[in-house]
């Protein structure tokens, strides 16, 4: 929706009066095709009805023939047909039920603040819909939603519609009759049925405004075909979830992805959204699964996570759970990678040292828990520089160094180990009734806790590398939600994902203790850049809004506890074909490894492989290519998996990039699916003739649209 031109109109002097249609308007339906509802009812009504999204269809149509054209029906009139096509003896529960799925209706902030902008400007906002649920459950779903008008008017109420234009007439009527406007001209409706809305309104009068075509954008862009594409062998609420990502292109971001802040935030909505949803879900699964009454996430890696779970329990999305968010970072449980003295310098080469790794590095990670000044003094004593390169001065002079003080070095970490044990002591008093959570990678953070604790601790992992069991030990206790065959078949241990979950804050050093109490000891600056801040703060708002649109949905019949590894495992697939559109976003963010010494920006190419995702494509950054492999899959005896609509479409945009040879395999695949459509064989034509033809064929009528 162009709200800025929208809102520009609407403001004119000449408009007392800015009316809105509701549906593919301002509410959406988090669903790729209306089946998709009816077959959701179904389930969840636990039905045995045969074809009964076929048998629904038809018993509205029929409501409508019986009442007549251009009269409204009823949910009630639909079901009194639907019983006597299906011979049942009640229906209370499918309405019930169609009703519960109905509020999974959603609108976009940018809606509700314009609706908020137009009343400040001193406009009467109304809403006017052909719809036939009542007008109390449509405004229930608009309270939900932050959509306040001044004014609902809905066919269902009176019987007639915008269709016939009578409600149109009704309208006017009333709010002359109010007092509120003089003249229909006044009244500025907007709206996306191109009858309905633009021709019948202009019919009585109103001048209109076409959203029409932006809804023909969405259902043509590339992105909202590729989420639908990898929706069509998924299950209904992982389609209902890809539908929710999907339709954002209508309001929520696209408008303007030339602001920072809007990418990020479109960032954290389509991709880390429903990672940490899926994500958190399973955790809370696991800890039920595990018997764990708290739920431990570690600092920064489990930031995001902890606002999920705390937002699922206010929602009573899950039952409460104690959770804790436990402060620790590689360099604070260093100190516990010394068991023994000889380890000050004999485990210099556990994490590997990189090219740009100084001596200031080295020490502020593995030796943070020696006194600053005294670590000065013995620096200055073996003649280092903190600002030299390890590379240029030599490993053996660093060996050196530590082997000289080993001793006074291994004091230091007794103690730092014996306070970090006491601080944790306190955090938590029954170690055997938690579960953790880290990010994961080669479970340093549970190898570290479990030194602490001195026993097996249960840790869950959003991913885990291939030889975590070399660091953990073989009989240690973990889940993957990313399984290691998976991260092991690709790169997807990539930094481009801890955006997602991390807090945007400084990294935690050492501890001491002064009067018996805890002194934390942080980073000065945030390992991520000035830039990365601002970024991570637009992702982070983008997850929010995702999150709370999700829960608003309603509670218990379709999200309660609901993941999908296979879900994220697309969708972390798909977000490494998107490294040109987030580009600039992470640009922003500098990955700092700070045991490693490695900096780099996470638009650097080296994290953006991934090896499940085939070279199909000369253009592998776009979705299409995607989509592509995905039409190579279908079944031709099968329907199920694709729809030869969506083909069609993507065949128009192989055909708009020149590679005709794409286009065919799409089309061919959509003449198996439709051998009957004459528009399917008319675009082969098309595309099989050479240019001179082509220009005929444009004469004749075939245009590059399959309508023509």
């Amino acid at each position: 929706m162009d709200i800025v031109n929208i809102e520009k109109a609407a403001k004119l002097n000449q408009f007392k009066v800015v009316s809105f249609d509701l549906y593919d308007t301002v509410l959406f339906r988090p669903f790729f095709n209306i089946e998709d509802k009816f077959k959701l009812v179904s389930n969840l009504s636990e039905s045995k009805i045969v074809n009964f999204n076929r048998k629904r269809q038809q018993a509205q149509r029929e409501a409508i023939q019986d009442t007549g054209a251009g009269n409204e029906i009823s949910l009630d009139k639909i079901y009194e047909q639907f019983k006597i096509a299906t011979k049942i003896c009640t229906t209370e529960k499918f309405i019930d039920i169609e009703k519960k799925v109905e509020e999974l209706a959603y609108s976009f902030e940018e809606i509700s603040e314009l609706i908020c902008r137009l009343k400040d400007a001193g406009k009467y906002v109304i809403c006017i819909s052909d719809m036939y649920l009542d007008k109390d459950f449509i405004q229930k779903i608009l309270i939900k939603e932050n959509l306040y008008f001044d004014e609902i008017y809905v066919s269902s109420e009176s019987g007639k519609t915008k269709s016939s234009g009578i409600l149109f007439e009704e309208v006017i009527s009333d709010l002359k009759k109010k007092g509120i406007v003089d003249s229909e001209s006044e009244i500025l409706h907007i709206g996306d049925n191109l009858v309905s809305d633009i021709k019948n309104g202009k019919k009585y009068g109103l001048e209109t405004i076409s959203v029409n075509e932006d809804l023909n954008k969405l259902n043509k862009d590339d992105e909202y075909i590729y989420f639908n594409c990898l929706s069509q062998d998924l299950n209904l609420k992982e389609k209902i979830l890809l539908a929710l990502i999907a339709k954002s292109n209508f309001s929520l971001l696209s408008n303007n992805s030339n602001n920072l802040h809007q990418l990020g935030k479109e960032l954290g909505y389509k991709y880390g959204g429903p990672i940490i949803l899926n994500v958190a879900n399973w955790l809370y699964e696991q800890a039920l699964l595990k018997r764990k009454s708290n739920i431990v996430l570690l600092r920064r890696d489990g930031f995001t996570l902890l606002k999920c779970l705390e937002l699922l329990m206010s929602n009573g999305q899950i039952e409460n759970i104690n959770l804790t968010y436990l402060p620790i970072s590689r360099v604070f449980t260093y100190a516990f990678n010394y068991t023994y003295e000889s380890d000050i310098y004999e485990t210099i080469d556990e994490h590997p040292i990189k090219d740009g790794t100084t001596v200031d590095d080295f020490v502020n990670t593995r030796l943070a828990f020696v006194d600053e000044k005294r670590l000065e003094e013995l620096l200055a004593i073996n003649h280092l520089d903190r600002k030299a390169r390890i590379k240029e001065i030599g490993k053996d002079a660093l060996i050196n160094f530590l082997k000289t003080n080993s001793s006074e070095f291994f004091i230091y970490a007794c103690r730092q180990k014996e306070i970090i044990k006491e601080f944790y002591s306190n955090i938590i008093t029954n170690i055997d009734d938690c579960i953790f959570f880290d990010l994961g990678y080669t479970g340093s953070s549970q190898k570290s806790l479990e030194r602490i604790f001195n026993k097996k601790l249960e840790f869950c992992y959003y991913r885990t590398h291939e030889n975590i069991w070399k660091r953990i030990g073989e009989n240690s206790r973990f889940s993957s939600f990313l399984d290691i065959s998976y991260v092991k078949l690709g790169e997807n241990l990539s930094p481009i994902f801890e955006p997602f979950f991390l807090e945007c804050a400084p990294s935690l050093l050492s501890i001491d203790k002064i009067d018996d109490q805890p002194i934390l000891k942080y980073e000065k600056q945030v390992g991520w850049g000035c830039r990365g801040i601002l970024a991570l703060e637009s992702i982070h708002s983008g997850i929010e809004l995702f999150i709370t649109k999700f829960v608003k949905s309603e509670k218990s019949i379709v999200w309660k506890r609901f993941y999908s590894k296979e879900l994220v495992k697309r969708l972390v697939d798909s977000l490494f074909g998107q490294r040109n559109k987030y580009k600039t976003i992470y640009s922003m963010i500098r990955y700092e490894n700070s045991i490693t010494g490695e900096n780099l920006y996470l638009d650097n190419p080296r994290y953006w492989i991934n090896k499940n995702v085939k070279n199909i494509s000369k253009n592998q950054s776009t979705p299409i290519a995607a989509v592509e492999q995905k039409s190579n899959d279908i079944k031709s005896d099968n329907g199920n998996k694709i729809n030869a609509k969506a083909l069609r479409i993507l065949a128009e945009k192989f055909i708009d990039a020149g590679d005709n040879e794409a286009a065919l395999k799409c089309l061919y695949k959509a003449a198996e699916l439709k051998p009957s459509n004459k528009n399917i064989l008319k675009r082969i034509t098309f595309v099989y003739a050479g240019k001179s033809i082509r220009h005929i064929m444009q004469k004749l009528g075939y245009s590059n649209r399959f309508e023509g």
